[in-house]
C-alpha cells in the first residue's frame, strides 16, 4: 500500500481540522468513513503495519463520541482481531471489547452479533478467562429482549469454543435462562 495513501486515510481519523475539507458534513462523517473502511485497510496494508501505522489511530477512533463510529467498530471488531492475530488482539482489542459491552445498546449489539467470532480469535488459554463474563453480559442485557435474543443465538457457536466442563458450568445455565425467558423469540432461539 503506498505510504501517502495510507497517511491520507489515517488523516481521516484525525481530530485536527483539515483546511482542505470545505463541507461541514464531510468533517462530521470522516471518522465514520475511516471506521467503516478500517478493516479493509488493515487487511490491505497487512499486519506488519498494525503497530507502526494503524494501531494508535484505531484505538483513538474506537472511543469516538459518535455512536455510529463506535457501532461500526463494534461490528468489525472480530474482523480486525482475525487479521491482527491473537497476541495483538489480547493486547489491543480486549479492552475495546469490554468497553463496548458496557456501551449503549446499539454498540453492544455489534459486539454481541459477533461474540463467538471474536472469542474464537483469542488463544484458548485467554478465551477461557472470558467465559465467566457471559452471565454478566446476560444480566447486562436483561432489560432488552432483542439483545438477549442475539446472545442466545450465539450460545451454540460459543459452546464449540470450550471444553465440555466449561460449557456445562457457564453456557448451559444461560441456555436454561433463555428457555425460560419471558419473550418467545428468545425462548425459540
Amino acid at each position: 500500500m503506498p505510504e501517502p495513501l495510507l497517511q491520507y486515510f489515517l488523516s481521516l481519523g484525525s481530530n485536527v481540522n483539515n483546511s482542505n475539507n470545505q463541507m461541514l458534513k464531510l468533517e462530521i462523517d470522516r471518522t465514520y468513513i475511516c471506521a467503516y473502511n478500517f478493516p479493509a485497510v488493515v487487511l490491505t496494508a497487512g499486519v506488519d503495519y498494525w503497530n507502526t501505522h494503524l494501531r494508535d489511530t484505531y484505538l483513538n477512533l474506537t472511543k469516538d463520541y459518535q455512536i455510529k463510529v463506535r457501532c461500526t467498530f463494534a461490528h468489525s471488531l472480530h474482523d480486525i482481531a482475525r487479521i491482527i492475530g491473537p497476541e495483538r488482539t489480547e493486547r489491543d482489542l480486549v479492552q475495546i471489547f469490554a468497553l463496548y459491552l458496557m456501551d449503549l445498546d446499539d454498540v453492544k449489539q455489534g459486539v454481541l452479533e459477533h461474540l463467538a467470532d471474536f472469542l474464537g480469535t483469542l488463544a484458548v488459554s485467554s478465551r477461557n478467562e472470558y467465559i465467566p463474563i457471559l452471565a454478566e453480559v446476560w444480566d447486562g442485557v436483561s432489560s432488552n429482549w432483542h439483545l438477549r435474543n442475539i446472545l442466545a443465538a450465539q450460545l451454540m457457536e460459543i459452546s464449540m469454543l470450550f471444553d465440555a466442563s466449561r460449557v456445562v458450568e457457564h453456557i448451559l445455565p444461560l441456555v436454561v435462562r433463555a428457555c425460560h425467558d419471558e419473550f418467545a423469540a428468545v425462548r425459540e432461539t
